[in-house]
């Protein structure tokens, strides 16, 4: 576990130094891990999953999960763990069924420029907070 850590580190070009850094702890914590003093706590492994953007199990064991329920999406990535009507894995959540609707959405987010997915972002979250109700709702009744 301890390697695949460092090797993930090592690839991204962090020194064991920024790797304390990211987990808010003393120098001395990676070194600790090296010499078989200490290991990673669960908090510690899903926080550097979360920093390099990759699963808990990875590492751990160096490999990914496989995901059965993986589907392709406009571009060609497979990125989006679900597809309509089979369970979805939400990190930090339980398991679900990703709706069409859902999938549809995530594939045309897949297609977007950085700018249009922030733009896309930020009317969600306006939504969410309540603010643009007068002009969410048009919207939802010009679609429908």
């Amino acid at each position: 576990m301890i390697n695949n850590i460092l090797k993930e580190a090592k690839a991204r070009g962090i020194s064991d130094q920024d790797l304390c850094k990211i987990l808010g702890k003393h120098k001395s914590k990676i070194y600790d891990w090296k010499k078989g003093r200490s290991e990673p706590t669960a908090q510690e492994i899903l926080l550097i999953a979360e920093y390099f953007n990759v699963s808990a199990d990875y590492l751990l064991t160096g490999k990914e999960p496989e995901l059965n329920n993986s589907i392709q999406t406009n571009s060609g990535n497979v990125g989006v763990m679900g597809q309509s009507n089979a369970p979805v894995i939400i990190y930090g959540a339980d398991k679900r069924v990703l709706t069409k609707e859902e999938a549809e959405l995530l594939n045309m987010f897949d297609e977007f420029d950085v700018q249009r997915r922030m733009k896309l972002l930020q009317f969600a979250f306006d939504v969410k907070n309540g603010q643009n109700d007068a002009e969410f709702e048009e919207e939802v009744k010009v679609a429908v």
